[in-house]
């Protein structure tokens, strides 16, 4: 019998720390920044709004930094956070945007996706096909939630943000305001 407890025990401690840290790939899943998560450029792609928009680099270019979520309806982190991504993408000032990238999209999924963007109250853009660099970056993210940061020319600035942070509105605002700076622009406060 007490094999069988510490059995139990023990995959119940896994399930947890899977829950906490962030769901995917081959690694601890902690919170945490990496500039090796993938990111590399978004300078030729092409992605598809969840509303049927196209949003190409000629959108990213528009805000000095975009701040790109990347989750999917399968990840409890990322569900979690995203009443915060809603809030913070309501609060930002016009030279920032926040954008999410829901990696598992599909017609399987597509009521998912849209009942969490909705209880959550983001309003923001949120991409469900992808091509060119853009799916390359997705394509080597190993975790969801991970959120990078990207200047206007396409370049990924500063570290990735893998996991859901401790505090969200602080830590992403925080990456936010080292892309700036590592872009030469100055730090900006949330309405």
């Amino acid at each position: 019998m007490r094999k069988k407890q510490w059995v139990i025990l023990t995959a119940l401690v896994l399930m947890l720390a899977v829950a906490f840290a962030g769901c995917g790939g081959q690694g601890s899943g902690s919170t945490e920044t990496d500039q090796s998560a993938a990111g590399g450029t978004l300078t030729e792609f092409a992605a598809k709004t969840l509303d049927g928009k196209d949003y190409t680099a000629e959108d990213l270019a528009k805000a000095d930094v975009t701040m790109i979520n990347v989750w999917a309806t399968f990840c409890g982190p990322c569900i979690q956070e995203m009443p915060e991504i809603a809030s913070l993408e309501k609060r930002l000032p016009d030279n920032v945007s926040l954008i999410t990238c829901c990696v598992d999209y599909a017609e399987e999924t597509d009521a998912d996706c849209r009942s969490i963007l909705k209880d959550a109250g983001y309003e923001g853009t949120t991409l469900v096909s992808f091509e060119g660099d853009l799916e390359k970056v997705l394509g080597s993210t190993a975790y969801v939630p991970t959120t990078f940061f990207f200047d206007s020319e396409g370049n990924q600035v500063g570290e990735a943000v893998i996991g859901a942070p401790g505090d969200p509105e602080k830590d992403y605002l925080k990456g936010i305001n080292d892309a700036l700076a590592a872009s030469g622009k100055g730090a900006v406060q949330l309405k």
